[in-house]
């Protein structure tokens, strides 16, 4: 009897798994999964510096959030189980795409609604398959595409002007967009004016990742610590790292946050060579993220006029 009853219920519940009301499939209603417990929508962005940019654009009461934490590096990012339920209860999701996170990008693709899903690179014409066909007098990447796209505020006007139409319209506040895209046009001509002086001084960066950045402001990449994206450097990325600091006139060595490289770090120390920090992801304001940036690398001055 006990039996009977067990196999009555399972099937039931198999059925009701079917059925999606045990567990909410993506095309669930909004009311139950792309509103907070007060009907706030809710838009979930990748990382924190689109955070930054999403936040300033979304009307009154939209609630943005953060899939990967600030501590992680977006590149080897591993989902956790209960991301899936955050994706699939968003009413927008925002990624940078290009391969940043391709296992976010996967995720995406298999169980977010594609109508739901804004990807930065595909508005600004740049592809994730290692071909760049964003055109313009600063766009000078060859080979694999560079994927941090935040970092070029020209990228980030791109994307902000390509965004009616596109972002649902219960979300976007067209005059917020208004404002937003002042102020970053101001502050590319900021930044312009504040690199000046250093333009023409070479670094190394641990990554690809602020070769956007540079290629706008004048600031020459003599090389990185590591090839790829994450993981520790390998003797090969040391040894070319130990011969460059002996021979070009490198004037900083940058570290990131998200990457602990005390190799590197004792490496450029022991060359004389002085050791800062440079964050590519910062911790949800995209301002004072940059700002940040500009303030580090307007330090070259003094390496750089000596």
């Amino acid at each position: 009897m006990a039996r009977s009853v067990r196999s009555i219920f399972t099937g039931v519940f198999a059925i009701l798994i079917v059925l999606g009301l045990v567990f909410p499939s993506p095309g669930c209603s909004k009311s139950s999964t792309d509103t907070t417990d007060d009907g706030s929508p809710i838009v979930l962005v990748d990382i924190a510096p689109m955070h930054g940019i999403v936040s300033e654009i979304v009307r009154d009461g939209v609630e943005v959030r953060v899939l990967v934490p600030t501590s992680v590096s977006p590149h080897g990012f591993a989902l956790r189980p209960s991301d899936t339920k955050t994706i699939r209860g968003a009413r927008q999701i925002v990624q940078v795409g290009a391969g940043l996170s391709p296992e976010i990008e996967r995720a995406l693709r298999a169980i977010a609604k594609p109508d739901r899903v804004i990807t930065f690179a595909d508005l600004v014409g740049i592809e994730s398959d290692h071909h760049d066909h964003a055109h313009g007098d600063d766009d000078h990447h060859h080979g694999a595409v560079d994927p941090h796209l935040w970092l070029d505020p020209t990228l980030v006007l791109r994307f902000l002007e390509s965004l009616p139409g596109t972002m649902d319209p219960s979300i976007i506040d067209r005059e917020k967009l208004a404002v937003m895209i002042e102020r970053v046009r101001a502050f590319d001509e900021e930044t312009r004016l504040a690199l000046e002086p250093v333009r023409g001084a070479r670094i190394v960066t641990l990554h690809h990742g602020f070769d956007r950045f540079c290629a706008r402001y004048g600031i020459e990449i003599s090389d990185t610590v590591r090839d790829v994206s994450h993981g520790t450097p390998s003797p090969a990325d040391m040894a070319r790292l130990a011969i460059l600091l002996k021979t070009d006139p490198v004037a900083c060595v940058y570290v990131e946050p998200q990457f602990p490289d005390t190799l590197a770090i004792k490496l450029a120390q022991d060359s004389g060579v002085r050791v800062s920090t440079l964050d590519p992801i910062g911790s949800g304001d995209w301002f004072a993220m940059m700002k940040t940036i500009v303030d580090e690398l307007a330090r070259l001055k003094d390496e750089h006029d000596g």
